[in-house]
C-alpha cells in the first residue's frame, strides 16, 4: 500500500505522529544543499526555462540535525541518498566526484554505503560519476547502470529501476517504509512493484500532484500492455 501525503517533515510536527520505530527502514533522497537549483546544471537550467522542468528552492531547505535524529527515532534503519554531504551521517565526504574517488572511499570505510556508478555516459562530464547513499545497516554496494530515461518530471529524479534494486536487494518484500522526500515519486513507482508498504511525503504541491499523475499513469499502463 502506498500513502501519499502532501506536507512537508521538516520544521512541521508530523514526526511526533510516529511511534518510534515504526518504519522498517528510512529510504530519502533529501536536499543536498549544493545549490543545484541556481543553476550550477546547465542542462537542468534550460530544462527549467523551457518549462520542461518545474523550478523552485527545491535543493534549499537542507536536513537540519532534528531530521536525522527524528528518522533513526521512528525507523529500525535508514538510507539516506546523498549521504556524503551531510555532516550528521559518518560518510560525510562532499568533494567526491570520479569514479575512482567514489571507489577508494567505500573501499576504506567501514560504514555502509551504496554507489550507484552512472555509466561511461558520465565520466569526465562536469557531472560527478556516481552517486552515494549512507545505509545505517552496514551493507557496501556498488550498482552500475546508466542513466537513460526519456520522460523525467523532477530535478533530482532517480530511475525507477534504481528503487526497485534497493526495495528488492536491500530493504526487502512486505517491509514498511518511509520516504520523506517524494520528488518525482519514482520510490512510489518501486514500491508498488517490490510489494513494500509506503508512505511518502512530498512538500511542493505542483511537483506532488505532477507525480501523482505519473505514478497513476505509469500503471495503467502496466495494466494495459
Amino acid at each position: 500500500m502506498i500513502t501519499f501525503i502532501n506536507a512537508d517533515n521538516q520544521g512541521w510536527a508530523g514526526f511526533d505522529n510516529f511511534r518510534d520505530k515504526e518504519f522498517d527502514w528510512i529510504v530519502a533522497d533529501p536536499p543536498y544543499g549544493i545549490n543545484a537549483h541556481k543553476g550550477n546544471n546547465k542542462n537542468l537550467r534550460v530544462a527549467i526555462e523551457r518549462g520542461e522542468l518545474h523550478g523552485g528552492s527545491w535543493d534549499g531547505a537542507v536536513p537540519n540535525d532534528q531530521y536525522f535524529e527524528d528518522i533513526k527515532r521512528v525507523s529500525k534503519a535508514q538510507l539516506v541518498w546523498g549521504g556524503n554531504y551531510f555532516k550528521q551521517l559518518p560518510v560525510f565526504q562532499p568533494k567526491l566526484k570520479r569514479i575512482k574517488e567514489f571507489s577508494d572511499f567505500q573501499k576504506g570505510t567501514k560504514e555502509g554505503c551504496l554507489v550507484w556508478d552512472k555509466g561511461e555516459s558520465m565520466y569526465n562530464r562536469a557531472f560527478n560519476e556516481a552517486e552515494l547513499a549512507w545505509i545505517s545497516t552496514g551493507e557496501q554496494c556498488w550498482f552500475k547502470k546508466m542513466l537513460n530515461q526519456r520522460e523525467r518530471w523532477h530535478p533530482t529524479q532517480k530511475p525507477v529501476w534504481l528503487y526497485r534494486y534497493i526495495y528488492k536487494f536491500i530493504v526487502g518484500k512486505g517491509k514498511t517504509v518511509l520516504d520523506t522526500h517524494g520528488g518525482s515519486f519514482t520510490s512510489a513507482i518501486a514500491a508498488e512493484m517490490e510489494g513494500i508498504n509506503l508512505v511518502i511525503y512530498e512538500r511542493d504541491p505542483i511537483y506532488f500532484e505532477l507525480s501523482l499523475k505519473k505514478f497513476k499513469k505509469h500503471f495503467r499502463q502496466f495494466v494495459l500492455f
